[in-house]
């Protein structure tokens, strides 16, 4: 402004309009604003060259993304360091990540925006990192951070969504804050276990003699585990999540000696509470010894069979005898904060409210309780369908529709409230849907229009065509699957003549998929085609054209080529065309 007015001045002047400056009216209410120097414009020289040891900085990041085209994500991983300035989300977010922003000084000189970045380690954020108050962000925070970066849309330099992570906080990590080695606390009692910092101590003292006396141990499962077919537990337990300092529960059994069910899973997090002699085997592995034995998971006893029933040791139902929403929200109120069971719960309900569906995951968070009402709800948060199936939108799911789930049952702390939910990965068990159609989940079906799972507008998915037939392969009949075309089958075993391309030999089948570049035969059904019109049509060894097309085809889920399949189908869809006769 002041050089504009300096301008006009002198150009008045030399018109002869005024003879001096004195002459020169001063702006109103300011006289001497005209005098005022201009602010001095902020300059940052961009510094680093993006690698860990000497990450850029925020003017560094622009001029760096400057090169790429809009919308263009860099080709490799970048790290660069700022001052938080602003933020739009924390880490505690349901998605496990957070998005703010980052200059290069507190007044917010430049922005970068960090967008949907993933907390330590490339992980998400979690319930548990909030119960061990790990580090979270704040403005003012100096920040490292790492991954792809681009051009939102030629406007918005940012990291590219959830393919970046934090790598510091204020110049920690969680590594970083979390002792090599915590206090030696508890007596080794069932009143008072020791934590894995007593019980390795107690190890050392022992020595490589097994204890003569037996100890309840606690801490939290440093990795995942599924049992497997001796029936037991063998997992690393420490004090804190990244800790060095850790205690191997080894082969354990449950309580009593009873074989621990084969699939059970222990998961990252757990805590795991031992008893029974500890020994320092070969004078540097500190773990329980003969004798030793799973307290718990969780505040739950792992799920203990003896002959393979169905019924969990800690009394969370089964399919066939699932516990009311009402027993489910006692066993929650129970728990701690941010508890959940060890193994999982069966639970049935009427669908209350659907409440969201994820695109990104393909699932629904739902709630049911067990009048349908919206008192005295269960959340089941991100559910799958039946046999783990995704959904496609969120009308796969109505209000009144009664629902068999399994999944653990979890007391989820946000802002201090506790809500009582089925934690993820879960799923539908079995399902009867409000319209009508009965239940779901095996045997006969119509196809039908109704819009029920099977029918022309909700076709079975080659995921959830398979979990419907189960491992006993059931028939269900008059129904349509949609997929999309991989390959074809020649021979007698699905395994060995399995082929993923367009040159088929055969006129008789086609493999089909839920995604067009599937080659896990685990995740494909053979389709056989009968001599019929569908056969003519599209068979991959006359029409190779239809090859990693869409599919709609109309017939039974059965067992073809040992495996569960479709046959007798009698009208299909794809690429604009129709094959056969559409059912009435």
């Amino acid at each position: 402004m002041k050089k504009i007015y300096n301008i006009l001045m002198a150009a008045a002047i030399a018109l002869g309009t005024f003879t001096s400056c004195e002459d020169v009216p001063m702006p109103f209410n300011n006289p001497l604003d005209y005098l005022e120097p201009d602010p001095e414009e902020v300059v940052i020289e961009p510094t680093g060259d993006g690698t860990k040891e000497s990450p850029f900085n925020v003017a560094a990041v622009l001029n760096y993304i400057s090169t790429l085209e809009a919308d263009v994500k860099s080709d490799k991983d970048v790290y660069i360091t700022g001052v938080v300035t602003s933020i739009k989300e924390t880490f505690g977010t349901q998605y496990g990540n957070a998005t703010f922003n980052i200059s290069d000084n507190d007044e917010g000189s430049n922005t970068f925006t960090c967008y949907q970045i993933y907390y330590f380690n490339n992980a998400k954020y979690t319930a548990k990192n909030e119960a061990n108050n790990d580090l979270n962000i704040s403005e003012g925070d100096v920040v490292v951070v790492c991954g792809k970066v681009l051009n939102f849309r030629g406007s918005t330099p940012e990291t590219q969504a959830r393919e970046a992570y934090i790598i510091s906080i204020n110049g920690k990590s969680v590594e970083s804050s979390t002792p090599a080695a915590g206090d030696p606390k508890g007596t080794g009692t069932e009143a008072d276990p020791f934590n894995v910092a007593a019980a390795v101590a107690k190890c050392k003292e022992v020595g490589q003699t097994a204890s003569t006396d037996k100890y309840y141990v606690k801490g939290i499962a440093d990795e995942d585990y599924t049992v497997n077919s001796y029936k037991n537990i063998e997992v690393n337990i420490v004090d804190k999540e990244g800790s060095s300092e850790k205690f191997k529960v080894f082969r354990c059994k449950g309580v009593g000696g009873k074989d621990i069910k084969e699939g059970y899973k222990v998961s990252k997090g757990d805590v795991i509470i031992v008893y029974g002699p500890v020994v320092n085997y070969m004078g540097n592995t500190p773990e329980t010894a003969t004798g030793a034995y799973v307290v718990s998971v969780n505040g739950q006893a792992p799920e203990g069979t003896g002959g393979g029933s169905d019924t969990p040791s800690s009394n969370l139902g089964t399919k066939d005898a699932p516990l009311t929403v009402a027993k489910a929200l006692e066993t929650i109120n129970a728990m701690e904060d941010s508890g959940e069971t060890g193994t999982e719960a069966y639970v049935k309900g009427k669908i209350s409210k659907v409440q969201s569906f994820n695109s990104n995951y393909k699932s629904i968070t739902y709630y049911i309780s067990d009048d349908g009402t919206e008192t005295k709800q269960l959340q089941i948060y991100s559910g799958k369908n039946i046999g783990g199936a995704e959904f496609a939108s969120i009308e796969d799911l109505s209000v009144g529709d009664v629902v068999v789930v399994k999944g653990k049952l979890k007391k989820f702390m946000k802002n201090g409230e506790a809500i009582p939910e089925m934690n993820q990965p879960n799923e539908i068990v079995t399902i009867t849907k409000a319209s009508g159609g009965g239940e779901q989940g095996g045997g006969e079906q119509g196809g039908g229009e109704q819009g029920d799972e099977g029918s022309y507008t909700k076709p079975y998915s080659v995921a959830s065509g398979i979990a419907a037939q189960g491992a006993d392969f059931n028939n269900v009949k008059n129904i349509y699957v949609k997929g999309y075309i991989v390959g074809w089958v020649e021979g007698q075993v699905l395994a060995d003549g399995a082929h993923f391309n367009a040159n088929a030999t055969v006129k008789t089948n086609i493999l089909i998929a839920d995604n067009a570049n599937e080659t896990d035969l685990s995740k494909c059904m053979p389709v056989q085609l009968p001599n019929n019109d569908v056969r003519s049509g599209m068979n991959l060894q006359e029409h190779p054209e239809f090859y990693g097309k869409a599919v709609i085809l109309y017939g039974e889920l059965a067992k073809y080529f040992g495996a569960a399949g479709v046959k007798s189908v009698t009208y299909s869809e794809s690429d604009g065309k129709t094959f056969g006769t559409k059912p009435q």
